[in-house]
């Protein structure tokens, strides 16, 4: 099976490296991830792209790197949902795992659905599944910009 880890984040926990923002979320997706390289399992990792990534592989997960949207929303939007789309038909993945609560959830769920792949998503906290749940806080409400 291939399950691809939609994470954007996550190359320094798979590298070793010190830089980033990867935290919590990051090492449980890259401990699944080896996990299921264990089992036999093909497993890819989909990464905004920065000069810092060389690597496109670690521990035999595959490592796509995709541009960082950049611009206003709807050009962000666009380029997020072209990088996705693009990246993960590469990959042709069974399964893809997004474990936050941001834009990119949006272009990977209508992959899956288009191209009848299972979505998973991590909750990351118990906010996101109660009757007073979290809410997505990026552009489309103005406060912060997760593309």
């Amino acid at each position: 099976m291939k399950i691809a880890f939609v994470t954007l984040n996550a190359y320094d926990i798979l590298t070793g490296g010190t830089g980033g923002t990867a935290g919590g979320a990051q090492l449980q997706q890259s401990l699944i991830a080896r996990e299921l390289v264990d089992r036999g399992h093909e497993v890819a990792f989909v990464e905004h792209d920065s000069e810092l990534k060389t690597q496109n592989e670690v521990d035999g997960i595959r490592i796509h790197t995709k541009p960082k949207p950049t611009g206003n929303f709807l050009q962000r939007a666009v380029q997020a949902t072209r990088g996705t789309f693009s990246t993960l038909k590469k990959i042709t993945p069974d399964v893809c795992y997004f474990r936050v609560l941001d834009f990119e959830m949006f272009p990977v769920a209508t992959y899956c659905k288009l191209n009848r792949a299972r979505f998973v998503y991590g909750f990351s906290h118990d906010k996101e599944v109660t009757d007073e749940p979290n809410t997505l806080t990026g552009p489309i409400k103005g406060s912060r910009p997760y593309l």
